[in-house]
């Protein structure tokens, strides 16, 4: 039922008259928020990119996923399974295209895991929109809520979802509902002069998933992840949007460096 709520209430949103959807001028950025060097995955060493973005709606600007914190710049996170890095912060790369923390109004998380929002509290003046049941996970443990204090805090308002939510309100960028991953995870549609994006946080983590159709082994309801994976091939076809797996980095050179951008 979940998902054909968010379904129906996606294509109200996309059937909004061409001239309203795109009487704003919209803008996306891929920033770079750390990368994982994986020493076994499927019997072979992967890395995976951890990407975060920044989308512009006319004169508001939203950061989508906040990235591994920026402790680990300098000081990389080593284990036996693998290595966490981090060679920028995410305010240094806004300050190079002109932005400061402030400007931004909203922060998106796809979900509750750190890698996606540890440099959130950079924010703190933005609203935060996240799934109901991810924000649940956050604030029943202490080390992931510390991340997020000015929320917590109730200092800043905090927007729980659980199905697809348009964020501007004209149907240009709708967060997703996309669970499987996490109980709550979103993905991300943003409708571009170019065409459509889909950022899928963690819905999958290669694209080779959206042809084998298999979610990710640490999903925590492999049955709902596949409904979720079929919800973004569908997108893919009908909007039609370009789907972009985050932590796939052949999908990721396939954007504009950073601070290039796609319009």
């Amino acid at each position: 039922m979940r998902h054909i709520l968010a379904m129906l209430c996606l294509l109200v949103a996309g059937a909004a008259p061409a001239e309203v959807r795109h009487s704003t001028n919209i803008e996306l950025w891929r920033l770079d928020c750390g990368r994982f060097d994986v020493k076994n995955i499927g019997g072979q060493p992967r890395v995976l990119s951890n990407g975060c973005y920044l989308i512009r709606h006319g004169k508001d600007y939203m950061i989508w996923d906040a990235g591994l914190e920026d402790s680990l710049i300098g000081k990389p996170d080593v284990s036996d399974a693998q290595t966490v890095s981090l060679e920028r912060a995410l305010l240094p790369q806004l300050a190079q295209i002109g932005l400061q923390p402030e400007e931004i109004s909203r922060l998106g998380v796809s979900h509750h895991h750190g890698d996606h929002f540890g440099q959130a509290a950079h924010f703190p003046t933005a609203t935060l929109i996240i799934g109901r049941e991810d924000w649940a996970e956050i604030r029943g443990d202490p080390e992931k809520a510390a991340l997020v204090k000015p929320w917590i805090d109730g200092k800043v308002p905090v927007v729980e979802i659980n199905r697809d939510h348009d964020v501007f309100g004209d149907g240009r960028v709708i967060i997703v509902d996309t669970p499987g991953h996490t109980l709550g995870h979103q993905s991300l549609l943003v409708h571009l002069a170019s065409g459509a994006v889909l950022l899928t946080g963690d819905a999958v983590h290669f694209r080779s998933q959206l042809g084998t159709r298999r979610p990710s082994g640490n999903h925590v309801d492999k049955v709902v992840g596949l409904q979720s994976i079929d919800r973004m091939l569908l997108i893919q076809k009908q909007v039609p949007a370009r789907i972009i797996v985050q932590h796939d980095p052949d999908d990721i050179d396939d954007l504009p460096l950073f601070p290039k951008s796609l319009k």
